[in-house]
C-alpha cells in the first residue's frame, strides 16, 4: 500500500509538468521585425518622391523658369511661375492671359534623346529647373478666329483698338502686319516688345500647343504671388 501510494504521488507532478511544457510549446512566438535600415529605405523614398512630382507634373501642374526679359516687367529673369494643367481648357482663354507654350520652332523637329535623358529632363522641369522641352511665355494677344494687325505702334483686332494696361509706359509695338487667326489659333506676344520674339516672328500658335495658363508666381519669395488674368473672354 505504501509504495502504491508513493509511487502514485511521484507520477502526478510528472504528468503536471508534461501538459505545462505542452501548453508553453503551443504559445505564439512575436514575429521577428522586418523593417529595412533606414540607409535602404532612404533611396526607395527618394524615387517614389521623384516618381510622384513627374506624375503631378505631368497631370496637374508645372514649374517653369523664366528664361528671358520678353515678358518684362511683369516677369523678370529666374522667376518661376506655376502653370495649372489639369482643368486647363484653352477654349477659355482671355486676351491678355499670360500662357506657356511648346517653343514653335521645335515643330516637326524628331526628338533625338534616348528614354534616360527624357527622364531626366521631365526631373528637372518637375522641380522648376531647365530641360530641353523648350517652352516659351507670352501673353495672349489675338483670340481663334480673330484678325490682328499692328500699324502705328497700336495693336487692332477685328478693326478696333485694343487698351493693354500690362505693357509698360512709353512701349509701342513696332509691328506693321496683318494676320487672319484659324479656328485653333492664337497670336502672343511679350510685353517687352522690343526684346521679345513672338507671333511677330513665329507666327500664330496652335491650341493643342498651349500646355496652361501662368496663375501663379512662386519665386522670388519677394514677389510671391497671382498672376492677374486678361480682362473680360476674347
Amino acid at each position: 500500500m505504501k509504495s502504491a501510494d508513493t509511487s502514485g504521488a511521484v507520477q502526478a507532478p510528472e504528468q503536471k509538468t508534461q501538459v505545462s511544457l505542452h501548453e508553453e510549446a503551443e504559445k505564439p512566438t512575436a514575429p521577428e521585425s522586418t523593417h529595412l535600415p533606414f540607409w535602404v529605405e532612404l533611396p526607395v523614398l527618394i524615387l517614389v518622391a521623384l516618381a510622384l512630382a513627374v506624375g503631378v507634373k505631368a497631370f496637374a501642374f508645372q514649374v517653369f523658369k523664366i528664361p528671358s526679359a520678353s515678358m518684362y516687367p511683369a516677369l523678370q529673369v529666374g522667376d518661376r511661375v506655376v502653370v495649372a494643367k489639369l482643368f486647363f481648357d484653352p477654349s477659355t482663354l482671355h486676351r491678355g492671359d499670360i500662357v506657356v507654350f511648346v517653343d514653335p520652332g521645335e515643330r516637326g523637329k524628331q526628338d533625338t534623346r534616348s528614354y534616360l535623358e527624357k527622364v531626366r529632363d521631365g526631373l528637372a522641369e518637375a522641380l522648376g529647373g531647365e530641360g530641353r522641352n523648350r517652352h516659351l511665355i507670352k501673353r495672349v494677344i489675338g483670340c481663334p478666329g480673330q484678325l490682328v494687325q499692328g500699324r502705328s505702334g497700336q495693336i487692332f483686332i477685328d478693326g478696333k483698338r485694343i487698351d493693354e494696361p500690362y505693357l509698360p509706359l512709353g512701349i509701342t509695338t513696332s509691328w506693321e502686319g496683318t494676320v487672319k487667326l484659324g479656328p485653333d489659333e492664337i497670336f502672343v506676344m511679350g510685353d517687352n516688345r522690343n526684346a521679345s520674339a513672338d507671333s511677330r516672328v513665329f507666327g500664330p500658335v496652335k491650341l493643342n500647343e498651349v500646355v496652361g495658363r501662368a496663375s501663379l508666381r512662386i519665386w522670388p519669395p519677394s514677389a510671391f504671388g497671382g498672376l492677374p488674368g486678361g480682362q473680360g473672354t476674347c
